[in-house]
């Protein structure tokens, strides 16, 4: 019965960006809360039947539950006194406002209390995806199942977007009709191209590992149908001329060839060239390789060049408030006194996962994400080492997170509801090829 739940959960990822979430938060909102439901009623319904399912690992149990608590840290209360002391920027900030005279000044660690619920409700889906997909995805037709409908979401999504650009693209409405801010580029169903690169670079990875897969165990006519959907989702990145992503599928593509085995590195070679030569064939037979190589040759000024100033601004804010941040989402809230930038723009986002992660959450957040990062390096490392065929149904899905992680430098794909839980789906398929291997093995 894990494998009905666990199929909801996937739709409900892959449906998420098409709900006009990326013009209206509501439906982000919708998509976290029915993430949530679905796996409390699956929970609930596997206690009152005593199933007698795969347990997951008491380790990644524990951090599952960690990141929301992470979250909801900021709705601590704690005096201005100590707040002074490890978050002196909030502080003057509460200062300024005048609300450190009510309550003998005591308030929560977040500055936007009522933003902090809604990031801890996101953060709360991601785990309940991760958790509840990854421990479905032990059996091994379940995940197979899984694959298949991300595969086929991520096609859809790619021709989609491919689509919408070919044919009368205006950069101020997204679905052709519905009107966008001045400052939207609009690539598909999102809002902003890099978000939508964002979520071809887990489809790919999730692609590639199923055909490298089926090509290593010789079954090449297995192959051909998840590589058509990584070569469709890449070339529908591309498209989007999205150079943080580009960099993202480049630090993606050398986690896969370097677990190729050493012993084979010019058949590696060869293959890589070959994808780049049918990525750039397609690109070209689209019209859009002219455009691709434009944007790559643009010299970051003025405006591009905000992005980088927005994270280091966003750092500055995380050494002054370097323990707890300054609460989790309220980067809109708190950014704007610390902005050096001479933009007329508003920013809601550092452009950057991390750096915004840095900034709300302070140093109790990336404990979190050292943790979580050595978790991971330890479900990857046997795949990495072992010669198997199946070792790429963890690799693959591994490579398109460490692309989207990457790509996190350059955009706050993770701070993105729908791109959130596309990689929790994404990263509960590695681990649960991972659990596979293990069971296996014992």
């Amino acid at each position: 019965m894990a494998g009905i739940p666990a199929i909801l959960l996937v739709v409900v990822a892959c449906a998420a960006p098409w709900a006009l979430g990326a013009a209206d938060p509501r439906w982000w909102s919708l998509a976290a809360f029915s993430s949530l439901g679905v796996t409390a009623a699956a929970l609930l319904a596997r206690a009152i039947r005593g199933g007698s399912a795969e347990e997951m690992p008491r380790r990644v149990t524990h951090l599952t539950l960690a990141l929301p608590l992470v979250a909801l840290l900021g709705l601590v209360p704690i005096p201005m006194a100590l707040r002074a002391v490890i978050s002196p920027s909030a502080a003057n900030l509460l200062v300024d406002s005048g609300a450190e005279t009510a309550d003998g000044g005591w308030r929560t660690i977040s500055l936007d209390p009522h933003s902090t619920i809604g990031a801890a409700v996101v953060a709360a889906a991601f785990a309940a995806v991760f958790w509840f997909t990854a421990r479905a995805a032990r059996d091994e037709r379940h995940a197979r199942v899984l694959t298949g409908i991300l595969m086929a979401a991520g096609t859809g999504l790619a021709v989609y977007g491919l689509v919408q650009r070919l044919c009368e693209y205006d950069e101020r409405r997204i679905f052709w009709r519905v009107e966008l801010p001045d400052v939207a580029t609009p690539f598909g169903p999102y809002v902003n191209r890099n978000h939508f690169a964002g979520a071809m670079l887990l489809f790919a990875g999730v692609a590639a590992g199923s055909a490298l897969a089926a090509a290593s165990a010789r079954r090449f006519a297995a192959s051909i149908v998840p590589a058509a959907a990584g070569v469709c989702a890449v070339v529908a990145l591309a498209a989007t001329t999205s150079r943080g992503a580009l960099v993202g599928l480049v630090a993606g593509a050398v986690f896969l060839s370097a677990a190729a085995r050493h012993r084979r590195p010019l058949r590696t070679l060869v293959w890589c060239t070959a994808a780049l030569v049918v990525v750039a064939g397609a690109l070209a037979a689209l019209g859009l390789l002219g455009d691709l190589v434009e944007r790559v040759h643009v010299v970051l000024v003025g405006r591009e060049s905000n992005r980088f100033a927005v994270q280091w601004d966003a750092l500055r804010v995380f050494a002054a408030s370097p323990v707890f941040g300054t609460g989790a989402g309220t980067f809109a809230v708190a950014y704007q006194p610390f902005q050096t930038i001479d933009d007329i723009r508003y920013f809601s986002n550092a452009h950057s996962d991390w750096a915004q992660f840095l900034m709300e959450t302070g140093l109790v957040g990336a404990a979190f994400a050292a943790l979580a990062l050595r978790e991971a390096s330890s479900r990857v490392r046997p795949a990495w080492l072992e010669s198997g065929a199946g070792r790429w149904l963890t690799l693959g899905p591994a490579a398109g997170c460490v692309a989207m992680c990457v790509h996190g430098f350059f955009e706050p794909n993770l701070h993105l509801p729908s791109n959130a839980l596309l990689f929790a789906v994404t990263l509960s398929l590695a681990c649960a090829a991972s659990m596979r291997h293990g069971d296996r093995a014992a």
